[in-house]
């Protein structure tokens, strides 16, 4: 059968290790294989795929009736070129709805209950003077509608259509609102704003069904600044990021990307919000229930990101980025490095969580700005040149008076600088005169592990225990070697440290509240 002619066919090329620019999907109660979001300037858009496009061949092949990942299988095997012959939204659902055959197709595909219509979310930006449509209410019809949609303006660019009932504006059901009051609303909404619209189809549907009308039931491929599905492959020092919760700030958010790590290499930016893991929403979730969700996954974890301008733009519609992840079935990248045998899909269609089981085994390295530092020191003639401090009733010791010059500053000992062990022996939970003997009694020579307050607070409230192994260590020497954790060193008469300045217990020097979780990944 002849091709139809709106039909266009894009040959894709791509260099190695990098990706063609945009994903392929399959989505619930749409039908086709799905072109989705089509990063601006790739090897996608400059061949001129569109949001919304159905890929009907790969090489030649047909595939609008073959199994999605076999399609996807189809297109990483093809290596760095791939030719798709793609169809538009709009001539791809009339072609179905007309029962027409598709190219080489047997039949169409029957209708049932997942072609249901469904609203529409869209969101408009202002440009010069408007947002390029009219409001128009009638007597005799209930609600209010848009009008005058120009062909080429913002509203109709944004999905919106000529006859369309506005059912909410900026997340806030109007249906019941005057005239007046929608002008209100759209003017008070400045150079954007979002409208949960029907088409005629889709209100008589929902009538007929009884059902309300919400932003819940909407399509969102219209929205810019998708939500992103990021799969994760575990490295040797885990996936290279630290996950945060701030006080002051509602989400799990993702910071210190380690260079060249896996969370780097799947263009994880800082402060993406983790919205969810393996499928199960972690918005209402406890920090470390998010850690723990991560850390199931064993090698292989499945991340819903949502970065500032999605969470704006998603809150502006009174809905989660989650709905992004319930509405598809299996949102699969096109942007393989490799060929690659044919993969699950990310994250199953039904509703349950895919929680794999294999625990993780590695322990990421701390962020520099947070490692420990051993530090060597060698008695001078006015002692190790600090002072060691303490807080009555708060376990641990601090360092203070640190001299310029002397030996403490030259080991790169800093003030207020929490002492965490003596010669290999943990003395935080030490009472402060037994510390004081532990650093007499290791002579002219002491190797003292110390942290800074803020990074102490840090390990504290991930619950880490600070250790010699996760600083730097200590170049070798040409003199005695130093003691271990399990060596005592016996007992000097030398000079000990200057005595302790004791703070007075209701004005404690060090004080630094928990205001974030920060666990590395």
């Amino acid at each position: 059968m002849a091709l139809d002619p709106k039909a266009r066919e894009c040959t894709l090329t791509k260099q190695d290790g990098k990706g063609y620019g945009f994903f392929l999907r399959i989505e619930k109660d749409e039908i086709g294989h799905l072109v989705r979001s089509v990063e601006s300037g790739s090897i996608a858009d400059k061949v001129g795929l569109k949001d919304g496009d159905r890929v009907l061949k790969v090489n030649g092949e047909f595939v609008d009736d073959t199994e999605h990942v076999k399609v996807v299988e189809m297109i990483q095997a093809s290596g760095n070129s791939v030719t798709l012959m793609v169809l538009d939204e709009f001539s791809y659902l009339n072609s179905k709805k007309n029962t027409k055959e598709l190219p080489e197709t047997k039949a169409p595909a029957p209708v049932g209950e997942t072609d249901a219509p469904k609203p529409r979310l869209c969101y408009l930006v202002k440009g010069k003077s408007s947002f390029g449509f009219s409001l128009k209410t009638q007597k005799s019809t209930k609600g209010s509608f848009l009008d005058a949609v120009a062909s080429d303006g913002v509203a109709a660019k944004a999905g919106v259509k000529q006859g369309d009932r506005i059912i909410e504006i900026n997340g806030k059901n109007i249906e019941k609102e005057s005239y007046d009051e929608l002008v209100k609303l759209i003017k008070e909404s400045g150079d954007s704003v979002m409208f949960l619209v029907v088409s005629k189809e889709t209100d008589d549907y929902f009538q007929q069904q009884k059902k309300k009308i919400s932003a819940e039931e909407a399509k969102l491929h219209l929205l810019p600044s998708a939500p992103r599905i990021v799969e994760l492959n575990k490295g040797e020092d885990g996936y290279g990021f630290y996950l945060r919760q701030e006080k002051n700030r509602k989400g799990h958010f993702v910071v210190e990307i380690d260079q060249k790590s896996p969370a780097h290499k799947a263009d994880l930016k800082e402060y993406d919000r983790i919205v969810a893991v393996n499928g199960e929403s972690m918005e209402s979730a406890e920090h470390e229930q998010v850690v723990e969700a991560i850390r199931k996954g064993g090698n292989k974890t499945n991340l819903l990101i949502s970065n500032k301008a999605t969470d704006e733009i998603y809150a502006k519609a009174g809905i989660s980025p989650f709905l992004y992840l319930k509405t598809s079935k299996a949102p699969t990248p096109v942007k393989t490095e490799t060929p690659k045998p044919v993969e699950k899909p990310l994250v199953k269609p039904s509703p349950e969580p895919v929680v794999p089981t294999q625990p993780i085994v590695t322990t990421p390295t701390p962020d520099p700005k947070h490692k420990p530092r051993l530090c060597r020191l060698t008695k001078g003639s006015s002692g190790f040149g600090f002072n060691l401090n303490a807080i009555k009733d708060i376990p641990g010791q601090y360092i203070k008076q640190v001299t310029k010059g002397g030996p403490a500053d030259v080991a790169g000992i800093k003030e207020d600088d929490f002492l965490v062990e003596v010669n290999g022996v943990n003395v935080e939970k030490n009472a402060y005169e037994d510390v004081i003997m532990k650093i007499k009694d290791a002579g002219a020579n002491v190797t003292l592990l110390v942290v800074s307050p803020e990074a102490y607070e840090y390990f504290k409230a991930q619950k880490i225990q600070v250790k010699s192994s996760m600083a730097d260590p200590l170049p070798e020497t040409n003199g005695p070697s130093l003691p271990s954790a399990n060596q005592k060193t016996p007992p000097s008469k030398a000079r000990a440290v200057p005595e302790p300045v004791e703070m007075d217990p209701k004005t404690p020097e060090v004080e630094s509240p928990e205001e974030e979780d920060d666990t590395g990944l």
